[in-house]
């Protein structure tokens, strides 16, 4: 029997510094299927050149999953994407796909446009990574998701239970009785195995050997809430001295250290840009701090756990499902420095209490893997193949 042709579609492969979680999990999503089954393929909207982009593409092809970036970015928006369309059109033509699984806005949008536009009309998936999608198009992003959307895609995907509910309760989806299927992200289940290094692994040049160390890792925009992490390191360290670890470039990065020098903590703070090593580097850690404003499923989270680091977190949809505030770690309301400074201060104070909510919340990772989430993957596009196959035949 043939292999079952899976595309998943995604912003990129420049994983951990334009791009972040989504797109990290669509390549491992590739990587974990069941090979003898499907024949996978991971497309990328954008194509940066950036070393760890090309790492991936490395990884990605010696596994023999097809690999394509379709556009070099520019400041000319409208002529990247139609030239990115065609590329894909192009792309679906030689791949010839059973299945389009998206990920992220635009491609949900090209993959709905290839499943009714093309003559092989693919199999139309997306997964839905966030409940705050279209951020900076919301008029156009409402109309898709609430509009177009339920009718269009066979399956969507949920990561989260809070993600589900907004798939769920849409108007259209209710009149249609459409369920989405919740279907977590999940982390390499080998990460649970590693042998604990504290104490083994030396703290990243320019880091002083100094605990306790706190970490933020995720890109420097607007979502990550590191402005709200700054100034609550700010009223921390009137009260003890404590490291933290920026991980991860963005956008946001010059304004951060401007804000770092003004309120002059700088040799508290440690801009480490994007990095390869943050599982090693989690070892270093006392304490992970996830300040975000809004948030889906965050591997993050799921890799600071299951690495059995304390954290602490906003109050924000997807960390919500992964936190038990005084069980697997401390949750606070986002945008507020000062409650998030108290939760720090806690954590760092009660050490036998913070590893014991670390301990709880790796027990909880099990349950999160990347295989796990492989195998619900192979059940929903298998059944979507049965049943396209059912249609054709009546």
């Amino acid at each position: 029997m043939r292999r079952i042709r899976v595309l998943e579609f995604t912003a990129g492969l420049a994983i951990g510094e334009q791009l972040g979680g989504a797109e990290l999990f669509a390549a491992q999503l590739a990587r974990h299927l069941n090979k003898s089954e499907f024949e996978s393929a991971v497309f990328g909207l954008w194509q940066y050149g950036s070393q760890r982009e090309k790492s991936w593409v490395s990884t990605l092809r010696s596994e023999g999953i097809c690999v394509n970036l379709l556009a070099t970015p520019t400041n000319h928006v409208v002529v990247d994407l139609r030239q990115a369309f065609s590329a894909f059109w192009a792309a679906v033509d030689d791949f010839k796909p059973d299945i389009i699984n998206s990920h992220s806005e635009r491609t949900d949008v090209f993959n709905l446009l290839v499943h009714i536009l093309h003559p092989t009309h693919p199999v139309s998936v997306r997964t839905m990574h966030t409940d705050e999608q279209w951020q900076n198009r919301p008029k156009v992003g409402a109309i898709f998701i609430n509009m177009v959307f339920p009718f269009t895609f066979e399956t969507e995907i949920a990561i989260s239970e809070a993600v589900r509910q907004v798939l769920d309760n849409r108007f259209i989806a209710r009149r249609k009785n459409k369920k989405s299927i919740l279907c977590y992200n999940g982390i390499d289940a080998a990460i649970l195995h590693r042998e604990a290094t504290e104490g083994k692994i030396p703290c990243p040049n320019g880091v002083p050997d100094q605990s306790p160390r706190i970490g933020v890792i995720g890109r420097l925009t607007q979502q990550k809430g590191h402005t709200d992490l700054v100034k609550a390191m700010k009223i921390v360290l009137e009260t003890r001295p404590v490291h933290l670890l920026i991980i991860g470039s963005g956008p946001l990065e010059a304004s951060l250290k401007q804000q770092v020098a003004c309120s002059r903590i700088q040799n508290f703070v440690h801009f480490l840009g994007s990095r390869s090593d943050v599982l090693e580097i989690l070892h270093c850690l006392d304490l992970v701090v996830s300040p975000s404003l809004w948030e889906g499923f965050p591997t993050v989270l799921l890799e600071a756990m299951a690495s059995e680091v304390p954290v602490v977190a906003t109050d924000v949809s997807g960390s919500r499902e992964l936190v038990k505030t005084g069980e697997t770690g401390l949750l606070v309301a986002p945008q507020a420095p000062a409650c998030l400074a108290k939760a720090v201060l806690e954590m760092l104070g009660n050490p036998s209490k913070a590893r014991l909510m670390a301990e709880n919340a790796k027990r909880l990772m099990t349950q999160f893997t990347i295989q796990n989430a492989a195998t619900r993957y192979a059940q929903i596009y298998k059944q979507i193949t049965l049943t396209r196959i059912t249609r054709n035949q009546t």
